[in-house]
């Protein structure tokens, strides 16, 4: 049987209408100089799989998961190739938490077209260019980083 664990985003934030599932990349970082940044599949599929219970999600499966999943396990199979729904343990508890704290959260939210899949790119510099991959899902945002920065902390001086 395929497993239905996913993985962890680096960041969700929600605000009034969106929800932005976050993934985070440095540049310098675990990758030659020139090579391009590529996602693995699997944090693609991470934001497939968790946008699709994001759109299926509502109030009235609050502390009733398993109405979710007698619900929408056909469909959830069918979108993901016979990939199994998250019936137990850690993982659901986390789902259904996230999914009803944002759905408390973003009322705006209506669609697909509210979920935006994020690519953090830290640069410490121009130099360092963006070596993306054209077609992604994922809206790139570089944040660029001086010289200063220790470990993988970075300053954001006030300047009020």
């Amino acid at each position: 049987m395929k497993s239905a664990e996913f993985g962890e985003f680096d960041a969700i934030i929600a605000s009034a209408q969106n929800i932005y599932l976050i993934e985070s990349k440095w540049d310098n970082i675990s990758r030659p100089e020139k090579e391009a940044i590529a996602l693995k599949e699997k944090q693609e599929l991470r934001h497939r799989v968790f946008s699709w219970y994001l759109m299926h999600w509502k109030r009235k499966y609050s502390k009733n998961w398993q109405r979710f999943v007698r619900e929408h396990e056909k469909n959830f199979q069918k979108e993901f190739q016979g990939k199994p729904i998250a019936r137990t343990g850690l993982l659901v508890a986390n789902l259904e938490f996230v999914l009803s704290k944002l759905n408390q959260q973003c009322m705006g939210f209506s669609s697909a077209n509210n979920i935006k899949n994020v690519l953090l790119f830290f640069r410490r510099d121009k130099k360092s260019g963006f070596p993306f991959r054209i077609g992604s899902i994922f809206e790139p945002i570089i944040l660029e980083y001086g010289e200063e920065m220790a470990g993988n902390f970075i300053s954001l001086d006030s300047k009020t």
